[in-house]
């Protein structure tokens, strides 16, 4: 979406790395995902992707750079997004659900195994944008915790494909 290309652009990512990353928008509509899948409406809840209000349901992610999470194998589990105005919460993840558990996944890493399936070093970052902004720059071995204080399921599967660990948090 152009929006999202705009903002991104802004922060000096490349097309290339967007690309990648799947980077997306999500609309600034209450209602775009109920009405795309309106027999979903039950899952949709509990992955976090829409709520329940009093009345109706409504879309979670509105006006925000969608950043979607792969597990390891590539696998969609989850959507991180960010807040392009200064609407907080500036981050929202997906919600904790079956095929999701924030704490024990790590955004970047199917990324980061496409140059080898075994990795001498991972750098552990916070966040999405600092995983995107280090791979716009060649840095390739690099995941974020999710914005979450690493876990040790996190550090578990981190020593699955490498030996060597930096934590980068600021």
């Amino acid at each position: 979406h152009s929006v999202a290309q705009e903002y991104m652009a802004k922060r000096g990512i490349k097309p290339a790395v967007l690309s990648q990353f799947q980077i997306g928008y999500s609309t600034d509509s209450w209602d775009a995902i109920v009405k795309a899948l309106p027999t979903q409406q039950a899952l949709l809840v509990e992955l976090g992707i829409i709520t329940k209000g009093k009345q109706r349901y409504y879309d979670r992610f509105r006006n925000r750079i969608m950043f979607p999470i792969l597990n390891e194998k590539g696998a969609y589990i989850g959507f991180g997004a960010r807040a392009i105005t200064d609407e907080m919460p500036k981050y929202l993840n997906s919600s904790d659900a079956f095929i999701f558990k924030k704490g024990f996944e790590l955004y970047g890493l199917y990324q980061a195994l496409q140059s080898k399936r075994r990795l001498e070093h991972i750098i552990v970052v916070e966040g999405y944008m600092d995983v995107i902004g280090l791979h716009n720059h060649q840095v390739k071995n690099v995941v974020a915790s999710l914005g979450t204080a690493i876990t040790k399921q996190q550090i578990q599967k981190i020593l699955r494909h490498c030996d060597k660990i930096t934590f980068c948090f600021d």
